[in-house]
Formats: structure tokens, C-alpha cells, sequence
């Protein structure tokens, strides 16, 4: 996106040129502009036969459309003064952002372990139902759900019957519904070997079954060790997906990481890692988008695509993570994508499964930084990052 301030003796114009391309052909770029002044102005933005104009009282902003890019006059005026200014408008940023819905599997936190049991099935069955009632919608806003662990894909095999089990493994299969390939979110700074190699019995069963698992989510607080990654891979995972919950401590202010990376093993092995760049709100970032309305998600986009400018983030596609501890799924955000497309063909909006995100992701990252070594988990990294609590830890 571009910025632009227009300032003069009683005129302060901020000009933003979103990314946003409404499915218009002559003037499809959205324009917010802002009026710092004192006085109500007048804006036109410019170029050859096409024209924009708009009036913005003090303190407040409007929108307006524009050419998607090339030489662009802007004029302000306001009472007496009247300025101008030319740019050359570069072209929008054109990104797919891939919605990943699922249910973080915590427990004991919201709930008790055989309460977490009957939700996790039953958000499997109720994701079902929302595929099938997402079918007239067009596909890139089709209902699709991922299974977090392959803990909460049991529980839903212990407590319904074949033909709904038989159901939900032909959607997986299909790559209609993805599934991580942890069986459930072990602390692996603290956890033995043996016990993670067991903990991966369930993905290597539903492997032999047919059943592609290539991804393996990572959500809220544990680390990851390098002998996880090695199982991981041995197992036939290449993706990592971490939703990483730091609050006290965010994440990006203790490394340097540009996401994604390839997290290199000490065997010579690669897995392709993705962190979420939003430390508080990590894998709950999607019900701030896709929790209520047209409006708000369109607020959200805004702001996430001048975040993805700071960073200097690179690739035409970007995952939004879209779950709460053990909270249901909700239908809201399939509609939202629809009518957001319909609307808008910048940026374009499609849910995902964790694997279709990295197919998407993957051809673009020949050339990515490549890291080694262990990533603690929250409470290591922030609880115990003292002398005397490090001691008495082991």
C-alpha cells in the first residue's frame, strides 16, 4: 500500500492507496483519505480521463476509488489554498489469504479431559454438517474444517458410529478437510523421546490407511525440538504450522525468524515452517476478521496488509488461523468469504486446509532462510529463563 501526506499552510491530507480492487473496471483502488485540517477540503485524485473526487470534513476520512496504478495528480483544496502533488502509483500488492478453521485442542484448561473428548467429536460432527450445507457456495468458500490432532480425530471415531467415521476419513482423503499430524500438543522441552516416537502411532496408522498427513499444527504453548522434527519427518510430515501464544513475551521480539523458513534437522532433513505474526492473538487472529461482518473484515484486511508491508512479507499467499480453546466451529465465516469475493477481487479470499495452505505456500519458497536448533516453549522461555527456576526445572 502507499501512503501519501499532503500538507500545507491549513491543509493535512493523509492519503492511503489500499490494495484493496473492487471488481470494477475503471476505477477498482480503494482510497481512504483523512482530514487532519481545520477546515472542510476537497480531494481529486487524477489520471488522464479518469477522475475521483470526494469532500472530507475535519477529523474525518472517506473513501473513494481510483486507477490500480500509473501516474496519479492528487489536489487539495480547502478555503483560499489549493495544492498538488503527482506520484507515481506502483501496483497493489495481489495476495490469496487462506482461512484455517479449526479447534485448539487444550485440555484441562476450558475444561475437563472427558468434556474436551465429547466437544472435539462433536465439532467434527457439526464441520460435517457444515461442508454439506456450504456445497451451493462457490468453491473457494466452501465449509473446511481441520482436525487439529489426531487425538480429537479418535475421539470422534470413539463416539460416533462407521458410516459418520467413514464419512469424515473419504473428506480427509479428498483433501476437503485437513488434519495435523500431532497427537496432541506435547511439551517437547520436557518430554522423552520415546514417549513423542509412541505419541506418533495414530499418524502413521491413518498413513498406512491411505491417508496423506504432510502437515502437523502447533499451537499455543509448547516448543519444538529438534528430535520432534525428526520423528515429524520420519513420519512423512513436511509442514509445521505454529500459532505460537507469547503475550508476556511475544515472538517476534526474541527472534529474528522471517516466516516461512526451513527448519534444517541434524539429519540433513528439511520441514517447512510458518509462524502466525500476531504474538497475542496467534491462532485466534481469524475470528477477529471473520467473527462478524463485512465491515469489520475489511478493517482487518486493511490493517493486516500494511503489517504485511513493515515486514516485508513477499509471497501471494498469507494463512489466517481461525480457532479458540475447544470452541465450536461457526458457518459466519464461509458466507463472509463469499460475499467478501463477490465484492473484491483483491485480496482474494478462499478457506484452506493446513495442506492446501502449504501446497499454495511452497512453490514460492525456493529461496527462504534456512535455520537449525531448538525453539523453547512459552513457560521455558519466560517462566523459567531465571538461574534458580532453570536449576530446579530439570
Amino acid at each position: 500500500m502507499k501512503s501519501v501526506l499532503v500538507k500545507g499552510d491549513s491543509i493535512r491530507i493523509d492519503i492511503q492507496f489500499t490494495d484493496l480492487l473492487k471488481r470494477s473496471e475503471l476505477r477498482p483502488r480503494l482510497v481512504i483519505i483523512a482530514n487532519s485540517s481545520e477546515k472542510r477540503c476537497n480531494i481529486t485524485i487524477s489520471q488522464r480521463e479518469q477522475e475521483s473526487s470526494t469532500s472530507v470534513a475535519p477529523g474525518e476520512s472517506e473513501e473513494l476509488f481510483t486507477v490500480e496504478s500509473g501516474p496519479v495528480k492528487i489536489i487539495v483544496a480547502s478555503c483560499q489554498e489549493r495544492l498538488e502533488e503527482s506520484i507515481e502509483l506502483d501496483r497493489p500488492r495481489i495476495i490469496d489469504f487462506n482461512l484455517l478453521m479449526f479447534s485448539h485442542v487444550d485440555l484441562g484448561y476450558t475444561a475437563p479431559i472427558k468434556e474436551v473428548e465429547r466437544l472435539q467429536a462433536h465439532y467434527t460432527a457439526k464441520a460435517i454438517q457444515f461442508y454439506n450445507d456450504s456445497l451451493p457456495l462457490p468453491e473457494e468458500s466452501r465449509f473446511r474444517w481441520n482436525i487439529e490432532t489426531t487425538w480429537a480425530f479418535s475421539c470422534f471415531e470413539k463416539r460416533y458410529g462407521q458410516a459418520d467415521y467413514e464419512t469424515a476419513r473419504d473428506l480427509l482423503k479428498r483433501g476437503e478437510f485437513g488434519i495435523g499430524a500431532l497427537f496432541l500438543h506435547h511439551y517437547a522441552d520436557r518430554t522423552e523421546f520415546e514417549e513423542l516416537f509412541h505419541s506418533l502411532e495414530r499418524t502413521r496408522s491413518l498413513r498406512a490407511s491411505g491417508m496423506k498427513i504432510k502437515s502437523a499444527f502447533l499451537s499455543d504453548v509448547p516448543g519444538v525440538s529438534t528430535g520432534l522434527l525428526e520423528l515429524l519427518f520420519d513420519t512423512g510430515v513436511e509442514n509445521l504450522f505454529m500459532s505460537i501464544n507469547n503475550f508476556v513475551a511475544p515472538f517476534k521480539e526474541y527472534t529474528n525468524l522471517k516466516s516461512p523458513f526451513w527448519w534444517r534437522l541434524p539429519s540433513g532433513a528439511k520441514i517447512l515452517a510458518w509462524f502466525t505474526d500476531d504474538p497475542k492473538w496467534a491462532y485466534i487472529e481469524g475470528h477477529r476478521f471473520f467473527g462478524s461482518d463485512i465491515e469489520t473484515l475489511k478493517g482487518e484486511v486493511i490493517d493486516k496488509l500494511a503489517s504485511l508491508d513493515v515486514r516485508e512479507y513477499e509471497f501471494p499467499v498469507y494463512a489466517i488461523p481461525m480457532a479458540i480453546d475447544n470452541r465450536e466451529p461457526i458457518f459466519t465465516p464461509v458466507e463472509l468469504i463469499k460475499d467478501w469475493n463477490a465484492s473484491w477481487r483483491n485480496p482474494h479470499i478462499s478457506t484452506a486446509t493446513i495442506d492446501s495452505f502449504f501446497d499454495r505456500l511452497r512453490p514460492w519458497c525456493s529461496v527462504i532462510q534456512d535455520v537449525e536448533g531448538e525453539f523453547n516453549g512459552w513457560w521455558t522461555s519466560n517462566i523459567l529463563a531465571y538461574p534458580r527456576e532453570n536449576s530446579l526445572s530439570s
